[in-house]
């Protein structure tokens, strides 16, 4: 009786890209093929989805791999793994030394503004060109790998650094003229090395990607 009520959906319907950002994460890997890098991501219970669909999987923890956006697709999930700290192990370097290996470029951009949990690396040909995550909650630099990029240079961010000399002055966290990376960081430097995910440009064509279980 329960199968004979219950509604039959049909593929998804192609649409266009869908604005987002704030309070999750994303893998921006150098590909124009959905079905390699969700093999590559090695997604379980895989299924076709569109940016609406596939982005609401992934804020519930699930993995959407977007249609390629000018030669760009993009892996989104709230549960990605998170830079290594003191007592916990870095998951996100190999994932994204692997990807770079097998892709050329993987990068990763990652936002989250109730602990201030702020990251955003770049993998090319198997090899961590650069990479910096910070943790508001902890008031701690967790990775700071290769220097600054152009794109980083050009945004002005110079943000303020616990363990140089400067933070063990007294009062130096009382400071009002301290600079911290945040959401906005993380936005706009994603705009410059590869997509800016609030799709403001275009044009764009209506399509559909793959969502699936993501373990890392």
């Amino acid at each position: 009786m329960l199968n004979f009520f219950r509604r039959k959906v049909g593929p998804p319907v192609p649409d266009l890209p869908v604005a987002f950002g704030t309070e999750c994460g994303w893998l921006t890997i150098r590909s124009a093929s959905v079905l390699e890098v969700a093999l590559a991501l090695r997604l379980r219970r895989t299924e076709a989805a569109n940016w609406a669909g596939g982005l609401q999987r992934a804020y519930a923890g699930d993995m959407f791999v977007s249609p390629a956006v000018a030669s760009w697709v993009l892996a989104i999930s709230d549960h990605l793994p998170k830079a290594g700290r003191k007592g916990s192990p870095d998951r996100l370097s190999p994932l994204l030394v692997r990807l770079s290996r097998r892709f050329g470029e993987a990068q990763l951009f990652e936002t989250h503004r109730m602990v201030e949990y702020h990251a955003w690396a770049k993998a090319q040909h198997g090899q961590i060109v650069r990479a910096f995550a910070y943790s508001g909650e902890t008031g701690a630099t967790l990775w700071n790998i290769g220097p600054q990029t152009p794109e980083e240079i050009a945004l002005g961010f110079n943000f303020f650094d616990e363990a140089s000399p400067e933070a063990a002055s007294a009062g130096s966290w009382r400071r009002t003229d301290l600079s911290y990376p945040n959401e906005e960081s993380v936005l706009a430097i994603a705009r410059r090395w590869s997509v800016d995910t609030s799709f403001s440009g275009g044009p764009y064509s209506p399509d559909v990607g793959v969502v699936g279980v993501f373990r890392s």
